[in-house]
């Protein structure tokens, strides 16, 4: 049985025993490590993984039964997180092979997911990218795989994945993926992967589990936005406005409510560069491996009850839920590192958007080797409280909680933010559920 397989001690496996099941991740797969597999049993749908140098001749689907006397029961680490992998795994392991059984992969949501599940197949029901913009990689990739020194970056790129129920996931998706360029999908679907329980010291928190689609085919989304479940109410692209001017007060969204404003509260104007502390300007975002330029806001004088607001947002006649989707980073040299979503009906008496607390990460630049930096933008989804639904106005802003900055590079002590320094916004949406 595969729960006994599960428990056995690390180690060298001396009891004649295999197991029966479906070959999922089948050592080629770009999406997991090369010559890793996972075999998924039928009945109870859990997983064991093993690696093997040999050349197995098994695909995904064939039904085996795999052998694992003298094979080598071992543990893996990754942050909190350690499982077993079973290597020294031959040719002589596989006992039997049916090609092309039928596994009935479960149909689930992201708040079903268990322990359990981890390594093994499921479809996430009525999903979508939170924020579907550029590919399936959307960092400067010149400092993950055109910079040596800088390869420690990453390992892959983990989109926000949102569902229905305003839970929350990351798709975690390698670098030599051959899809990596590709556009991304803006409608909703269904997700098939590996449920895995990742660590990423670049990201920082991802959630304890995470989603690897094995291919471009199980990520099962409509293209066009209008076949989503969501509808979008109000989105910045932040991008430079064609038509901007100097001094601008006021940047209309790019979708909804035109006028909608984001702000920040000690702010005074938006211009083209960095001029003083009071500007908001413009940087440059990445988008599957491109830079677009100019598409980012970014603003200095950063301390605690500082923050960026969003106001001038009616959801009247709206009755279903509420969600916030920011895409963010800070300057590595000493930006502000934590954030807290608030609300309020009167933009003076706020509240708390439960599990609305996040960290931003300092973005690395080419003069120094920030290895706990990412070479870009992190993607967060917030469900938004019901108390705002169907209200002439709503206020929310992102307020810097503290003075700690997302300096790690100089010194193990925490690093108090700086003046100059800055925090960056690339995109911001508010949903609904259609």
């Amino acid at each position: 049985e595969f729960e006994y397989v599960k428990s056995l001690a690390v180690g060298t496996v001396t009891e004649n025993i295999y197991v029966q099941g479906i070959i999922i991740a089948d050592g080629k797969t770009a999406n997991f490590p090369k010559n890793r597999y996972t075999i998924q049993d039928v009945a109870t749908n859990k997983a064991i993984v093993f690696d093997s140098g040999a050349n197995l001749d098994i695909t995904r689907g064939d039904n085996v039964k795999l052998w694992l006397i003298g094979t080598e029961n071992t543990a893996v680490t990754e942050g909190n997180f350690t499982y077993n992998v079973f290597t020294s795994v031959g040719e002589s392991s596989i006992l039997e092979k049916n090609k092309k059984a039928i596994l009935n992969i479960p149909e689930i949501y992201i708040k079903d997911m268990t322990d359990d599940m981890l390594f093994s197949l499921v479809t996430l029901k009525d999903t979508e990218i939170a924020i579907p913009f550029g590919g399936y990689s959307n960092y400067n990739d010149w400092y993950v795989t055109g910079a040596g020194m800088y390869s420690a970056l990453m390992n892959n790129y983990p989109t926000c994945i949102r569902d229905i129920n305003g839970s929350n996931i990351y798709m975690l998706t390698n670098f030599e993926v051959p899809y990596l360029r590709d556009n991304l999908p803006q409608g909703s679907g269904y997700l098939t992967g590996l449920i895995v329980s990742a660590y990423n010291s670049n990201m920082g928190d991802i959630g304890t589990y995470s989603i690897r689609p094995l291919n471009k085919q199980d990520i099962d989304l409509a293209e066009s936005r209008a076949a989503g479940f969501s509808e979008i109410l109000v989105e910045w692209n932040c991008q430079k406005p064609v038509n901007f001017t100097e001094g601008m007060i006021f940047i209309p969204p790019t979708t909804g409510i035109p006028t909608a404003i984001l702000s920040k509260s000690n702010a005074t104007k938006f211009v083209s560069k960095y001029n003083a502390e009071g500007d908001i300007y413009f940087v440059d975002d990445y988008r599957a491996g491109k830079t677009v330029s100019t598409a980012s806001y970014n603003a200095a004088n950063w301390g605690t009850d500082v923050w960026w607001i969003i106001k001038n947002v009616s959801t009247k006649g709206i009755s279903t839920p509420l969600s916030l989707q920011i895409e963010t980073n800070s300057n590595p040299e000493h930006g502000p590192q934590n954030f807290a979503i608030e609300w309020s009906l009167d933009n003076t008496n706020w509240n708390s958007v439960q599990n609305g607390e996040y960290k931003c990460h300092g973005q690395t630049v080419s003069a120094k080797r920030y290895l706990t930096y990412i070479p870009g933008f992190k993607v967060y989804d917030f469900r938004l409280p019901d108390e705002l639904l169907n209200k002439d106005n709503i206020y929310l802003r992102l307020r810097c909680t503290s003075t700690e900055s997302v300096n790690k590079y100089e010194t193990a002590q925490v690093q108090v933010i700086q003046t100059s320094s800055t925090n960056r916004i690339a995109h911001l949406s508010i949903k609904y559920n259609k």
